[in-house]
């Protein structure tokens, strides 16, 4: 279970997010539900398509959960 006072602090010492950073944000996300539809559409798990694609499982699902690029 997420300790959700801590995760409040940290919210709160980041601050909101620019226009551009949820723009991003967003199209991360976006990008995600449309990598998860089409893998599921095709009936692909995400170690299938992992291969396919010659990654990893872990990447495939970062990228479905709006992971996009790493800082």
């Amino acid at each position: 279970m997420a300790n959700h006072s801590r995760w409040d602090s940290i919210k709160k010492q980041r601050g909101e997010p620019s226009e551009e950073s949820r723009a991003g944000i967003e199209h991360d996300l976006a990008l995600g539900q449309l990598i998860y539809d089409m893998r599921r559409g095709v009936n692909l798990s995400q170690r299938e398509l992992a291969q396919r694609m010659g990654t990893t499982q872990s990447v495939i699902s970062r990228l479905e959960e709006g992971g996009g690029e790493r800082n």
